[in-house]
């Protein structure tokens, strides 16, 4: 009977998450897991699989942080069920999903802890997963060890990290082509191009960040808005961040248009009331390239428009849910006001924008965001 009722809560946690209802769903995959957990170890391990992945949905797409900690225990605890020398299969999966959890948490915090557990996490999962038997495991896991390599080298001063991270990527599309797997090369396209642009942003040449912009709209061949839309829309923000860091080298300013324009495609679909986290931080990278083009030009409206739209995404980067993110926010923002200021002659904007930036510097170097300020 118990059997029973456990696949009727998963059944009906299943439109849950068609519903974007993604912390009803976890509580009843919780509540499955508890009812077979007395006789059935792998269902258990199984229910509990499912609750952590709801969990990290919700934290994901709508900025909670709590449901990322509570998908994070939910996977340790499932850990303890799959057991690595029986199960090393489950093993593995449940220790890329934990690096999941890990890593998104990890991007909104001013430390690199999580991280660097998300990451080991994945390396873990790869001594399971070799390529010989598991190859598109394999390259998955090696993709997500290239994203969090990633965004710590962003957060270094040296190159290693990303160097790292362009490597797990390309290795990843060893099996993850274009003939067989479209999506997931395009996923992995997109990887290596924000590799790419992160590295290219530290060397003085230009070539990664051309090589950066390749991949990304090589990604956006199967990435389309028809097939996948969310998907389509990170790459179309990707695309944009490495476009304006181009054009802010280049004396014209047509780089930073397209990169402007780019930024307005993503947010067709990342809009706020369906997924709040995305829809700010594309906010963010938008103001960011409103501000450089208006750095460039003699008026003030793309400046203005800079300033307003980072004030919008201020309202779901808050710094109790994504420190990291509202203290570049709030620093970037100030930069804005700040030209803004100048332009305008206004010693009140010039006050703010000081305090602002010099409030995002003391975040940042107290979380040794040493690139960031």
């Amino acid at each position: 009977m118990s059997r029973v009722e456990a696949e009727f809560l998963a059944d009906e946690a299943r439109i849950d998450h068609l519903q974007l209802a993604y912390r009803a769903a976890a509580e009843k995959y919780s509540e499955a897991a508890t009812l077979v957990a007395p006789f059935d170890r792998h269902g258990e391990w199984e229910y509990l699989m499912q609750q952590g992945s709801e969990l990290d949905g919700h934290g994901s797409k709508f900025g909670d942080n709590a449901s990322l900690m509570e998908a994070i225990e939910v996977f340790r605890r499932a850990l303890t069920l799959a057991q690595k020398d029986r199960e090393p299969r489950e093993w593995a999966g449940t220790q890329n999903n934990l690096g999941i959890s890990l890593s998104t948490l990890g991007e909104r915090e001013t430390g690199t802890d999580h991280l660097k557990e998300a990451a080991i996490a994945y390396r873990e999962a790869l001594r399971e997963y070799p390529r010989e038997l598991m190859p598109l495991h394999w390259a998955a896991i090696q993709n997500n060890l290239g994203n969090v390599l990633r965004t710590l080298g962003e957060r270094e001063t040296g190159t290693d990290r990303l160097k790292e991270a362009i490597a797990a990527h390309r290795q990843a599309l060893l099996e993850r082509t274009r003939e067989h797997a479209p999506l997931e090369w395009a996923a992995t396209q997109t990887g290596l191009g924000n590799a790419l642009w992160t590295l290219g942003a530290r060397e003085t040449g230009t070539d990664r960040l051309k090589e950066a912009i390749a991949a990304h709209r090589q990604a956006l061949l199967e990435r389309t808005r028809e097939h996948a839309p969310l998907g389509w829309a990170t790459t179309q923000t990707c695309l944009s961040n490495a476009l304006r860091t181009l054009g802010m080298r280049e004396p014209e300013t047509d780089r930073l248009k397209e990169a402007v324009a780019a930024h307005r495609q993503a947010l067709l679909e990342f809009t706020r009331d369906r997924i709040p986290h995305y829809w700010a931080s594309a906010m963010h990278n938008l103001a960011n390239t409103l501000s450089n083009l208006g750095e460039r030009e003699s008026g003030t409206d793309h400046l203005e428009e800079a300033v307003m739209v980072y004030y919008d995404s201020l309202k779901e980067l808050t710094r109790e849910r994504a420190p990291y993110l509202w203290a570049r926010t709030v620093g970037n923002q100030g930069i804005a006001m700040a030209l803004l200021a100048e332009r305008c002659q206004d010693l009140e904007k010039a006050e703010t924008a000081l305090t602002q930036i010099k409030t995002s510097v003391e975040v940042l170097v107290n979380g040794a965001k040493a690139e960031s300020w």
